[in-house]
Formats: C-alpha cells, structure tokens, sequence
C-alpha cells in the first residue's frame, strides 16, 4: 500500500514539473523593470489546460505527502 501511494507520488511530482516546463514565459521577468513586459497577454488554450493539470496535480501532490507523512513511511 505504501509502495503504492510513493510511487503515485512520484508520478505526481514529474506531472508537475513537466506541466510548469512547457508553460510559456509570462513574460514577468527582468523584462518587466524596463518596460519590455506585455501588458495585455491573451493566454492560449494549452497554457490554461497545462496551467490547470499542474494546479490539481500539486494540490495532489502535497495532500499525498500529507497523507505519507500521517502514515509514517
């Protein structure tokens, strides 16, 4: 059962990193202390889906380390 949930985990932590890498930049940068930000950035469907799989798989990902660390692994 343990062996279970660490390796959801696990697969839950690549899910993260994976969907916040191939987000676009917000542009938020150093680029914003010179004015070289976009204001006014129209968000395409893929970042919103990659944006909302990395929202529930971390929200996941932190309720399973939670639930690990109440087990005692």
């Amino acid at each position: 059962m343990k062996e279970l949930l660490l390796f959801i985990q696990l697969i839950l932590s690549i899910v993260v990193i994976v969907s916040i890498l191939f987000q676009t930049p917000k542009g938020a940068g150093l680029g914003a202390i010179s004015g070289g930000a976009h204001l006014f950035h129209l968000t395409k469907k893929r970042d919103l889906i990659l944006n909302r799989i990395a929202l529930v798989s971390a929200i996941s990902f932190g309720v399973l380390s939670l639930i690990l660390t109440i087990l005692e692994v």
